[in-house]
């Protein structure tokens, strides 16, 4: 059932009882599509989510919620126009999928002035407008240009309602009119029809209008009866809210702020586990690969540095033939002393050195490979301890 029109007309009237006349302490934004106001209310501290996102609503919630490091621009902005405010009313216009929130603020001068925050739930235009009492947009979460006929929600333009959908309300529709759509419902896709047909229901309220057997009644109660908040379950498992009694496993909250607050505060923790999970494997992932580059180029060195004993040996032979060499030699030919039959070995130098210096200069290179072998062993056996 989720949030339709009529859960907000239950829900509308339970937050002006609760909130309206409360002070704005805070202004936070956990999610980009997420604010929390920190309310100071006759009753006590309480905090208002107010979502446009995946979870769309406004409800009181007791769930604790982080907030990033860096606020977001919009979250400044709303500090700046909200801060110190009180909320007058909280109402839903016209029965739309649609919550206007009046707070009276100090301005930039320090006078009070009226500003709404409206809360639209409609479809993918699910946003966040604040308004100034001229009805002038602040800002919004989402900007969205004027388009043929679509109306623009920018900074600076004029609020607009949403274009109202040319089909009668199920709160509006009169008896005869309700019966004669209801009669002619087809035998697939009912929900559909009605819909269709009928404006402020929703495909969950359709169907559970055709499973009532009476979908004239069935309608005709939601329009004249106050909703009321009930939690639907799946097994163990909070599955939805109705502002109804649905068929199944559904039991009565005590509020629609706590019906929405089991719903969407246990979504949210997994939402924000599921987060964490996604940014630890990324960070292991990552610090991962790197230890295994690491450890590959530290190995590469190390099959590099057994060659140090054959260098040694070069350097040993250009010292024990040393009185037939002289400078500028690109080649040495020197009796292999290592080897028992003692064959020629042919070992290439740099001319620009002396004998005695091509002879240090590899000594130095064993020396350094001797010591690279110890260094290189601790490191990867370092590295691979950490992986």
């Amino acid at each position: 059932m989720s949030v339709d029109a009529y859960f907000i007309q239950g829900l509308c009237r339970e937050l002006n009882e609760e909130i309206a006349g409360a002070r704005i302490d805070k202004v936070n934004m956990p999610r980009k599509d997420q604010i929390l106001l920190s309310l100071r209310t006759f009753s006590g501290v309480k905090k208002l989510m107010i979502s446009v996102g995946s979870y769309p609503a406004v409800w009181i919630t007791e769930e604790k919620y982080e907030n990033p490091d860096t606020p977001f621009s919009f979250c400044m902005l709303l500090r700046k126009h909200l801060s110190s405010g009180r909320i007058i009313s909280v109402k839903q216009p016209s029965h739309e999928r649609i919550i206007n929130l009046t707070v009276s603020a100090p301005d930039e001068m320090g006078y009070n002035s009226e500003k709404k925050i409206i809360c639209e739930f409609i479809g993918r235009q699910k946003n966040l407008i604040l308004v100034n009492e001229k009805g002038n947009i602040f800002a919004c979460l989402r900007n969205l240009p004027p388009e043929g006929d679509r109306r623009g929600i920018l900074p600076g333009l004029s609020y607009r309602m949403p274009v109202a959908v040319e089909k009668p309300s199920v709160f509006d529709i009169g008896n005869e009119e309700l019966s004669s759509i209801c009669s002619g419902i087809p035998d697939n896709d009912g929900d559909v029809f009605l819909c269709d047909k009928i404006g402020g229901i929703t495909l969950s309220l359709s169907r559970e209008a055709l499973r009532s057997g009476d979908p004239a009644a069935f309608l005709r109660r939601i329009a004249e009866n106050d909703p009321e908040p009930f939690v639907i379950y799946k097994g163990n498992e909070v599955a939805d809210v109705s502002s109804f009694k649905p068929f199944g496993a559904a039991v009565r909250s005590e509020s629609f702020s706590k019906a929405l607050d089991m719903l969407y505060g246990v979504r949210c923790r997994n939402d924000n586990l599921k987060a964490c999970k996604s940014n630890l494997n990324k960070s292991l992932s990552s610090a991962k690969k790197r230890i295994e580059k690491k450890i590959a180029e530290q190995k590469n060195e190390l099959s590099g540095a057994a060659e140090r004993d054959v260098i040694k040996q070069k350097a040993d032979l250009i010292t024990s033939n040393i009185y037939s060499l002289t400078k500028g030699q690109r080649q040495a030919e020197v009796v292999d002393y290592y080897d028992p039959s003692l064959p020629l070995k042919t070992i290439e130098l740099d001319p620009l050195l002396t004998p005695q210096e091509n002879a240090q200069k590899l000594y130095k290179k064993y020396e350094k490979l001797k010591n690279a072998e110890k260094h290189l062993s601790a490191q990867i056996e370092k590295g691979e301890k950490e992986l």
